[in-house]
């Protein structure tokens, strides 16, 4: 489990063989929220405007359980400090036309809704 609670750093191994699987060059876990109310709806609203944004459908938009390619990464040229690099790296995925595959509790992939 990492450090709070909201990642089986056990589905790590499968997220990564599902990558690998799917030729996708990122996949995005999605997170079993433990946070208080209030800062679960801070990550809801900014993922539905950044969604809105990218013209995207990511459950958990800002979810920092991320699997992507080194290269890829490197590319994205980040900026963003503390807890907003997460929603930064995947900006920047649907900006270069990356759309991270979504890995549920099962980590069964399945592909994310497309940026348009």
């Amino acid at each position: 489990m990492d450090s709070d609670g909201q990642f089986a750093v056990e589905n790590l191994t499968d997220m990564l063989a599902a990558l690998r699987a799917s030729g996708a060059l990122a996949a995005i876990g999605i997170r079993q929220k433990k946070d208080a109310v209030f800062a679960q709806f801070g990550s809801w609203s900014s993922g539905l405007i950044c969604n809105l944004i990218h013209g995207s459908a990511l459950a958990d938009f800002n979810s920092a359980f991320k699997l992507v390619w080194g290269p890829t990464l490197r590319r994205l040229g980040l900026e963003a400090k503390g807890m907003n690099y997460s929603t930064e790296v995947t900006s920047g995925l649907l900006e270069c036309g990356i759309v991270p595959w979504k890995c549920g509790s099962s980590i069964a992939p399945v592909p994310a809704a497309s940026a348009t």
